[in-house]
C-alpha cells in the first residue's frame, strides 16, 4: 500500500508509460488525468493554498504559493516541517486556475529514486469541460529511459490515480455516488442489443466495429463483445464487463462504484470506472490499459447516449486531452436489429475452432 508521502511526490514525478502507437505529451513525458464534478475555480484553492493542501494531503503544510516560493509537507509524526522527512516542491510558474508548474527539489531521506527523478518537473492542468466539470491532469516532464526511472514509472504508475481519486471525490458525497452509480447501470442497461459504426479512413479503407451488449448472469452487469471489419478482414476485438462494486469490497471512496475490466484481442487488460454524469444522459470511462511490457495507456471516453434515436456516440481522448491517431474525432454507433452475418459466421467459426481444439486435447 502506497502512502500518503507517495502520493505528494507524485504531482512532481507523476507518471504513466507510453502505449506503443500514441505518444505522450512529449518526449520525456507522461500523462494522468481524471475529471473532476467542479469547476476549476472551486479545485484551485486545494493546490494553492496552505489550508486547501493540508485538507487532503497532510497535517504538516507550507504552501508559499509564488514562482519560486515552496510547497513543503511532512507525514513524520516526529518531525516537522523542513527536517531530513519532509517533502519540498518548488513553483516554477502558474497561472490561476489554469496550470501549476512544479518542481521537487527536496526528497525525503532514503527516497529510493533521488537521482532518477531529480530533472523531472510536473505540470498541473485544470481544464473546464463544461460549467460543472473540470479535467484535471498531471504531466510529469524530464522522465529517463534507464532502468531507475522505468521503477520509479511503475511504482508511481500504481499511486497516480489514487491522487487523482482523492480529488475527484472530495466533490461528490455519498448520496451522490449512489443515484450516480444506479444512474450508470441504468445507462449501460440500456445500450443491451446490437450496434454498429462505420468509417473510412483517409487512405480509402472501409472499418466497421460491432459491439454486441447483453446483461451478465446477474441481470445487473453489462457485457459487451466488439468485433473489427478491417477492410474485410474480421477480428474478435475483446470482450467487456462492467459491474458494480460488491457490497464486501465497499469503502466510502466507492460507495455506488461501477468499474469495468475488458481483455483485448492482443492480450492487453483495460480496467477502470464508469459513472453518469452531465444530464445523466453521458457516462465517463476512465480507460486504464495494461499492456504486456508494464507500461500503461490512460484515456477518457465520452459516451453519450440517444435512445429516442437509437444511437449513441463516443469520444475518445489520451489523457492530456489530445485525439486519437487514424480515429475519427467521433464515432457514432446506431442500433440494429441482429448481429450482421459476416460477424456472426466468423463468431461461429471461431466456436467451432475451439470446439476441434477442445476434442484434440481429449
Amino acid at each position: 500500500m502506497f502512502t500518503r508521502a507517495c502520493l505528494v511526490l507524485v504531482l512532481s514525478v507523476l507518471c504513466i508509460a507510453a502505449s506503443p502507437g500514441f505518444a505522450a505529451a512529449s518526449e520525456g513525458s507522461a500523462t494522468q488525468s481524471t475529471v473532476v464534478a467542479a469547476t476549476p475555480e472551486q479545485i484551485w484553492p486545494l493546490f494553492s493554498t496552505t489550508e486547501g493542501v493540508r485538507s487532503w494531503v497532510a497535517p504538516m503544510v507550507e504552501v508559499d504559493f509564488r514562482v519560486g516560493g515552496a510547497w513543503r509537507t511532512n507525514y513524520n509524526p516526529d518531525g516537522e516541517l523542513g527536517d531530513a522527512t519532509t517533502i519540498t516542491n518548488t513553483i516554477l510558474a502558474y497561472e490561476p486556475n489554469r496550470m501549476i508548474a512544479m518542481k521537487t527539489t527536496g526528497f525525503p531521506e532514503n527516497f529510493p529514486w533521488t537521482n532518477e527523478l531529480r530533472d523531472a518537473w510536473s505540470v498541473i492542468r485544470f481544464e473546464p469541460i463544461d460549467d460543472e466539470r473540470t479535467r484535471l491532469s498531471i504531466t510529469a516532464f524530464g522522465i529517463g529511459d534507464d532502468a531507475g526511472s522505468k521503477a520509479a514509472m511503475s511504482y508511481f504508475d500504481r499511486a497516480n490515480q489514487s491522487l487523482l481519486d482523492v480529488i475527484a471525490k472530495r466533490f461528490i458525497d455519498d448520496t451522490d455516488l449512489v443515484r450516480r452509480g444506479h444512474a450508470t447501470l441504468e445507462l449501460l442497461q440500456q445500450t443491451t442489443g446490437h450496434w454498429i459504426c462505420e468509417w473510412t479512413t483517409d487512405d480509402g479503407m472501409n472499418i466497421t466495429v460491432y459491439n454486441g451488449v447483453r446483461r451478465g448472469a446477474d441481470d445487473e452487469s453489462v457485457v459487451t463483445n466488439a468485433w473489427f471489419d478491417f477492410g474485410g478482414t474480421i477480428l474478435d476485438h475483446g470482450w467487456t464487463l462492467a459491474y458494480r462494486e460488491p457490497a464486501s469490497r465497499i469503502n466510502r471512496d466507492d460507495v455506488g462504484a461501477v468499474r469495468f475490466h475488458n481483455v483485448s484481442e492482443t492480450g492487453e487488460v483495460a480496467t477502470g470506472s464508469i459513472i453518469a454524469s452531465g444530464t445523466d444522459r453521458d457516462l465517463t470511462w476512465n480507460w486504464t490499459t495494461h499492456h504486456a511490457d508494464g507500461s500503461t495507456t490512460v484515456y477518457i471516453i465520452t459516451q453519450s447516449c440517444d435512445f429516442e434515436n437509437d444511437r449513441y456516440t463516443m469520444k475518445a481522448r489520451l489523457a492530456d486531452g489530445s485525439a486519437l491517431d487514424d480515429m475519427p474525432d467521433e464515432l457514432v454507433f446506431r442500433r440494429i436489429d441482429a448481429m450482421p452475418e459476416r460477424f456472426a459466421k466468423a463468431a461461429k467459426a471461431q466456436l467451432v475452432r475451439d470446439d476441434d481444439a477442445s476434442a484434440s486435447n481429449d
